[in-house]
């Protein structure tokens, strides 16, 4: 169901969507930077050649950090589209 008066107005809507955007920015960025560190961490460590339940450890810790950044990010662009 629509919301009615001036929250549900384009203008309302065009005014966050600077906020938005800018929070979409840095979760795209803070999700590519975990992937250079994470990337960059498996190369340096050689883990290429490790045991598999250490390859699988790295793994789901880089998932876990990305879901984190995501899930944070997400929770702040759906706070800022209800103008709270």
């Amino acid at each position: 169901m629509r919301a009615s008066g001036p929250e549900s107005s384009g203008a309302a809507r065009q005014s966050r969507a600077p906020v938005l955007r800018g929070h979409l920015v840095r979760m795209v960025v803070w999700v590519l930077a975990i992937d250079a560190v994470a990337i960059g961490a498996y190369y340096a460590a050689d883990l290429s050649r490790a045991d598999e339940r250490v390859r699988t450890i790295f793994t789901l810790a880089w998932s876990l950090a990305t879901i984190a950044v995501v899930l944070t990010s997400l929770r702040r662009i759906r706070i800022a589209r209800r103008g709270r």
